[in-house]
């Protein structure tokens, strides 16, 4: 039936979120990640992309917060 067709299928066609700093479970892990980070995605890099650069600071930001860091 179209319903169960359309339940089925309801994961598919949206992006997740990637975890960017999985592993990072101290300052300077979640730092030296950061860093990394955006030596890679970095816009003015050749495969740089702004949307990312962004979903990156907004995850170190989070992470610092949980981990009292200013």
């Amino acid at each position: 039936t179209e319903s169960a067709t359309a339940s089925s299928n309801a994961g598919f066609g949206k992006a997740q979120t990637p975890d960017f700093f999985k592993g990072a479970n101290n300052i300077l892990g979640l730092k030296k990640r950061y860093r990394d980070l955006l030596k890679i995605f970095h816009p003015d890099n050749l495969c740089g992309d702004n949307d990312t650069v962004l979903e990156i600071n907004r995850q170190y930001e989070a992470l610092k917060k949980k981990m009292g860091i200013r």
